[in-house]
């Protein structure tokens, strides 16, 4: 008789679908070794971030040149693939001795149906919706299309709205990397061999969970250096602390977890301005062109009348001219702390603002935004709800004296 694990996102019930879901939480994996190393919940707190911010909490996305692709057309980062690769071999094995049966497709044919997000793609799409609410119903509704003459105004505007307005957004790639919209599939290091929904527990149960196969598809994917996602078991995490995973990483001079994102991941924080400013750039030039006549009425003691002036679009050459990176540098700013919840004030971005750019003119660009990520990398950690206030409640006392002394990790959760 089937476990009965029936939460869904489609049940309109929030009490029911809460308790299935808690149900499913506590119950679903019965497997005797079924431990940490084998199933990943890749959703208790801050290890959310898994593959998309490294071992010292900067962001990070997977460099494109260190991506390979597998079978389905799908891509992964190297020593992922290689994993797989293994791992496919050996479930084909299993299947030929007959160690697992041929009633689940799934375990059968091992074929990924998803693998590598380009995270940089996600992110333009995500911005692009936001500029676009921006130039259609912010500019004209709340700031006023008479007070947009430049790309100077455009911006400032911007910033302010974000600044003042809209709490806790998020607008460079480096917050995304921290944002519910990026996954561990943006990473490289995560692989579905199915296209199951994952808000359908009774599926999981029942395709994977219950499977005759499953404690023989645990070992496997254990053996071959990956864990299971808790919440949706066809999903392969490359585990980059497992033993298992130490010979794929080798292959490649990864001698230990430092050097898995110093060779294979870029941090973030060097293209953020570079990506936000160039689709400032391109929103700009598509306000221009919608409203490129600007009307406004007027009025005297003695009559009415009507201005007019006319927009014109901002070529790459003047961009490059009138508002190199250096300029967007204290907006950049300005959005990073607005993005973390404002945990500077104004004092203290000016400062930051002020050794920035002498890091830009000094040194160079690098130095100037690695510079400026460093004052906001811990900001993950301090967030309320994360995994430093559940230690800290589980650890202290009605006296208010905490007895946990556990160093904290990453927020990756490596």
């Amino acid at each position: 008789m089937a476990r009965k694990f029936i939460g869904s996102n489609k049940d309109p019930s929030s009490r029911r679908t809460w308790y299935y879901r808690a149900k499913f939480e506590v119950k679903a994996y019965d497997q005797p070794f079924a431990g940490e190393n084998q199933i990943k919940d890749i959703t208790f707190f801050e290890r959310q971030y898994y593959g998309t911010i490294d071992d010292q909490d900067y962001s990070v996305t997977p460099k494109e040149d260190q991506l390979i692709t597998i079978p389905s057309g799908n891509r992964v980062l190297n020593f992922v693939a290689d994993a797989f690769t293994l791992m496919k071999k050996r479930m084909a094995v299993a299947y030929e001795y007959n160690k697992i049966s041929s009633t689940n497709p799934y375990m059968v044919e091992f074929t990924p149906v998803k693998a590598y997000v380009p995270p940089e793609n996600t992110y333009n799409t995500m911005l692009k919706n936001i500029m676009v609410r921006y130039n259609n119903q912010e500019i004209p509704n709340r700031i006023g299309l008479e007070k947009i003459t430049s790309f100077d105004d455009y911006v400032k505007h911007f910033v302010r709205i974000i600044s003042n307005e809209i709490k806790n957004g998020y607008y460079t790639q480096t917050k995304w990397c921290r944002s519910p919209q990026a996954s561990v599939f943006n990473s490289g290091l995560a692989i579905s061999i199915s296209d199951l929904k994952i808000g359908e527990d009774q599926v999981k149960v029942n395709d994977f969970i219950d499977s005759v196969d499953f404690d023989y598809y645990l070992k496997l994917a254990l053996n071959s250096g990956f864990s299971v996602s808790k919440d949706a078991p066809w999903i392969l995490i490359f585990d980059l602390l497992s033993p298992a995973a130490k010979p794929f990483l080798e292959n490649y001079g990864i001698t230990n977890l430092r050097n898995v994102f110093t060779t294979n991941f870029d941090r973030t924080e060097l293209n953020d301005i570079l990506l936000l400013r160039n689709i400032l750039y391109k929103y700009y030039n598509n306000f221009v062109i919608q409203y490129r006549i600007n009307r406004t009425n007027k009025a005297n003691c003695k009559r009415s009348y009507t201005e007019y002036f006319k927009r014109e679009p901002l070529t790459i050459e003047d961009l490059d001219a009138i508002y190199p990176e250096e300029w967007f540098l204290d907006s950049y700013i300005d959005i990073r702390n607005s993005e973390e919840g404002d945990p500077y004030n104004q004092q203290a971005l000016r400062s930051i603002k002020k050794i920035a750019k002498n890091y830009y003119k000094t040194l160079d660009r690098s130095s100037a935004l690695s510079y400026i990520a460093s004052r906001f990398v811990n900001q993950t950690w301090s967030k309320p709800y994360g995994y430093d206030d559940y230690l800290e409640g589980q650890g202290k006392p009605i006296s208010g004296k905490s007895t946990i002394t556990t160093p904290r990790g990453s927020s990756g959760g490596y």
